[in-house]
């Protein structure tokens, strides 16, 4: 993962699903199991096992996790800041945001490109972070 990393200038995506993790460990050991087993599963034996294109991989579990935390659906933002629904396979190339069904819900980014326009970053703002208002610049 570390080399595709460097070699795409791509976020590490790995960071924030430790977060989501740590806090689905605190509330439902269950679901935490059964989320660990799908990572070994499909991560771990798709890049390790399949030799599997290792950022597409932990994307398309980024989606899932974000699934069982809160259902809802996943979307690629374009550089306009319009959405389609996200489909596999998944591109580190693409601003990917996980929405739940819950209106109050706020959104998950589940994969950030390495420049986001101006578009993609006010859809973060406003669907993940709940901002109403661009900063000031």
């Amino acid at each position: 993962m570390d080399g595709a990393l460097a070699k795409t200038g791509a976020h590490d995506p790995r960071a924030a699903y430790r977060q989501i993790l740590r806090g689905l460990k605190l509330t439902s050991e269950t679901e935490y199991t059964l989320v660990v087993e799908d990572f070994r599963t499909s991560v771990v034996s798709a890049i390790v096992e399949e030799g599997g294109e290792p950022l597409g991989t932990w994307l398309e579990f980024g989606c899932r996790l974000a699934e069982r935390i809160n259902p809802g659906r996943d979307v690629v933002i374009d550089a306009t800041g319009q959405a389609k629904p996200f489909s596999p396979p998944a591109s580190w190339r693409d601003l990917i945001l996980h929405l739940p069904s819950d209106r109050h819900g706020k959104g998950v980014v589940v994969g950030l490109p390495p420049n986001p326009t101006p578009a993609q970053q006010a859809a973060v703002l406003l669907l993940v972070e709940g901002q109403v208002r661009l900063p000031d610049a």
